[in-house]
């Protein structure tokens, strides 16, 4: 290819002779073409070059490319820095910004050094210029360059793309007798590297922008900012900060110890450069102990720390945000609430009322009726439906731990305690309602704390010498009798009064008859919705049973079956047998036989009897279960005491399904 090429460049661009377009390559006839119509002079000696203040303008341009592409063409240059090959990297006018290169190349003509010009307008046929006016990745070997000094090279050049714009070129040259034809790929792959490196530092830079105005926004609106120089002395603040403190005038000059009245050693926190964030510090305003979130940085100057900025948050705000975060916040209405019935319009009423009054409600009823439903429609219709909904569970912690999750405590207060001390409920909740659920189980000398709190409105965390003045409404809820516990004396008296101002019984669902079949239909809905089946309702046989069963566990028994029957349905309506068996045997002699599952064969008219349709049920199970009691009485979701009694009552002889 060699001495031919050389023989047509020289037909074409001496001799300026016409030549058999089929023996050159269409990307270098064309080139040719636009080298020989920009009258660019193939014996041109030298290459031109950009003066050297436009050169650093230029990279100045393209900081963003030379910074991406650094990491990718050192990498590439440690795998050929023994060979005598050279990477450059052009912006968009195929101008060298940089190049990295064997010293042994220096000696050849027209070498890309930085501010060298190696567009198709100076040079005409080459990597640079043509990987430019074609858009594509090109290799240009020898006597297919347009310049003579340039025919001793072997060029591999891939444009570099950002935002489908080409903004410069990978080249890498060598001579070329050691040229490669297989080197393009690995240039390809170099300059696809550098476009990645280029998207992905511009999108984390535009999430770090996103964070930073967001924070700005955040600062503005409700964080106190003050400022100090490495002398300790306040340089400058902002009216939020003043706010915080409850101190007015002019700060600048004076020491964080003039304007507040706290035990932080500020001066330490600087030398020791401590960073923290919504640290919880007790500052004495204007009579008061409460605690104010401090968060630090510093301001840096090379290696010296010139002053440190402190931004200040309202224990209010701080705990507000923790408790939504930890998930402390009311998502149910009273439009949440699904009922018709007496029962349920009489409730309704006494919440409603409870909403629209600050003062404690006692919650009660069986498990699962809905308390803390109730509780959090009451929290978000009252005043206080903006600030915190945080709820406790008494009977789910120890003894020992329900003091400190309830009052908070200080730091180094107990073995394991946070060094930074933690907030109770109370505090957690201020402003706001505190739920605490089955306070019936709570312990006595914690109900003495709690009662201490209701009296005073004041809080005393575990290890602190003052108490923090706190605003909580309490809603408490029980499904205990509260007078037995009283008599019982597990619980106190004089608590359950400071409780009891408003009561409110939840009654269990087998009294809410009407109700039924409305709450089945609606988490019917919802479960078929979230699985992705339509199913349109229950059979006559399925609403026989919903509507017939005690439902012990109520509203969440009702709502955990039908969830299980949606799991189970395969058509479009819920059969009886998409129910658990375990309320199919426990349905009251009154239910009638069509309730039951036909296509399990217990019978086929509804005015068959409950004891015809039990009889075939269990001589189904036995048959299924090929007369295994144990797995029986498991699927019936009975003992096998109560399964024996029914093969009595009905007469019937395991051995036969054996």
């Amino acid at each position: 290819m060699g001495i031919e090429t050389l023989e047509l460049w020289h037909a074409y661009a001496i001799n300026r002779e016409k030549i058999d377009q089929e023996k050159i390559r269409n990307l270098i006839r064309e080139s040719w073409e636009r080298s020989r119509s920009l009258k660019v002079d193939p014996l041109f000696n030298g290459v031109s070059m950009v003066h050297k203040n436009e050169l650093n303008r230029r990279i100045q341009n393209r900081k963003d490319m030379l910074e991406a592409a650094m990491p990718h063409l050192h990498k590439l240059y440690r795998i050929i820095r023994n060979s005598r090959t050279t990477i450059t990297i052009t912006d968009e006018d195929g101008v060298v910004l940089d190049s990295f290169y064997n010293d042994e190349l220096k000696k050849m003509k027209n070498f890309p050094i930085p501010g060298s010009i190696h567009s198709e307008e100076n040079c005409g046929t080459n990597g640079v210029g043509t990987a430019l006016v074609t858009g594509k990745p090109v290799q240009i070997i020898g006597a297919e360059h347009w310049l003579k000094d340039n025919h001793n090279w072997f060029c591999n050049t891939v444009p570099i793309r950002q935002y489908n714009r080409i903004i410069g070129v990978l080249n890498l040259s060598c001579p070329i007798n050691i040229g490669h034809e297989h080197s393009l790929g690995m240039v390809s792959s170099t300059a696809y590297a550098i476009e990645r490196e280029m998207e992905m530092k511009k999108v984390l830079k535009e999430r770090k922008n996103l964070v930073l105005q967001q924070r700005t926004i955040l600062d503005l609106l409700d964080t106190g900012i003050i400022v100090i120089n490495k002398e300790g002395l306040i340089i400058q603040n902002n009216e939020k900060a003043q706010q915080i403190l409850s101190n007015r005038g002019d700060w600048t000059g004076l020491k964080l110890s003039e304007i507040m009245d706290c035990n932080h050693d500020f001066n330490d926190t600087f030398a020791k450069r401590q960073e923290f964030e919504n640290y919880e510090i007790p500052v004495k305003i204007k009579g008061r102990h409460t605690y104010i979130g401090f968060s630090s940085a510093f301001i840096e100057n090379g290696d010296s720390t010139d002053g440190m900025v402190l931004r200040l948050r309202e224990p209010a705000s701080i705990r507000h945000f923790a408790a939504i975060a930890g998930g402390s916040n009311a998502i149910y209405s009273f439009s949440d609430i699904i009922g018709e019935s007496r029962e349920v319009s009489d409730v309704l009423k006494l919440a409603e009322l409870a909403a629209r009054n600050t003062t404690n409600v006692l919650i009660t009823g069986e498990s699962g009726t809905g308390k803390e439903l109730i509780a959090q429609s009451i929290h978000n219709s009252s005043e206080r439906k903006h600030k915190p909904f945080v709820a406790i569970n008494c009977g789910a912690l120890s003894r020992e731990l329900i003091q400190s999750e309830l009052f908070g405590y200080e730091g180094g207060a107990f073995t394991g305690a946070k060094k930074n001390g933690n907030p109770g409920k109370f505090e957690l909740a201020d402003g706001g309602t505190l739920f605490l659920d089955e306070i019936g189980e709570m312990p006595l000398d914690a109900q003495t704390n709690l009662l201490r709190v209701l009296q005073t409105g004041n809080v005393l965390r575990i290890g602190a010498r003052h108490p923090n003045r706190v605003d909580v409404r309490i809603i408490a809820a029980t499904n205990k009798n509260l007078d037995d516990e009283i008599k019982l004396k597990n619980f106190r008296n004089d608590l359950y009064y400071r409780l009891n101002v408003l009561q409110i019984v939840l009654p269990p669902l087998r009294e809410r008859k009407s109700d039924i079949l409305l709450l089945a239909t609606h988490f019917l809905k919802r479960f078929s919705k979230e699985s992705g089946k339509y199913i349109d309702g229950f059979s006559s046989g399925a609403i026989d049973v919903i509507n017939s069963y005690t439902w012990p566990g109520n509203i969440r028994e009702l709502e955990n079956t039908i969830e299980r029957a949606v799991i189970i349905c395969e058509n479009e309506l819920i059969e009886t047998s998409a129910l658990p068996p375990k309320i199919i045997s426990n349905l009251p002699d009154t239910a009638h036989a069509g309730t039951v599952p036909a296509e399990m064969g217990f019978g086929n008219s509804r005015s068959n009897g409950i004891n015809e349709v039990e009889l075939d049920y269990i001589k189904n199970l036995l048959s299924k279960h090929r007369g295994n009691l144990r797995s029986a009485a498991a699927e019936m979701g009975v003992a096998r005491s109560t399964l024996y009694n029914k093969l009595r009552k009905y007469k019937i002889s395991v051995e036969d399904y054996r």
